[in-house]
């Protein structure tokens, strides 16, 4: 990684409020959930990974709720990647 800007990028914790504006930027992923995805979202989450990782990073952030870590995310750009392949409308929180 090189001025932190490929690979995972380390976020301050977030809690609700934030999390909800950053939906309409990012997909969010999150760890608690992660039993819970489709196949098909599950391979999304991978292609997106690898889509970004090397190009403009994701970021990697706990999420808190009255102190207390609840979950920990997964925020990939939705955005156009440096690549410039289009991303379908998909989001998996």
């Amino acid at each position: 990684m090189q001025n932190n800007n490929i690979g995972f990028i380390y976020k301050e914790a977030i809690e609700h409020a934030e999390l909800e504006k950053l939906k309409k930027d990012y997909f969010i992923f999150s760890d608690e959930k992660i039993g819970e995805y489709s196949k098909e979202e599950l391979e999304k989450y991978v292609e997106l990974l690898q889509e970004h990782f090397y190009t403009d990073g994701v970021i990697n952030c706990p999420h808190i709720e009255n102190g207390n870590m609840i979950d920990n995310l997964t925020l990939i750009p939705k955005h156009i990647s440096k690549n410039g392949k289009e991303k379908a409308n998909y989001e998996a929180s």
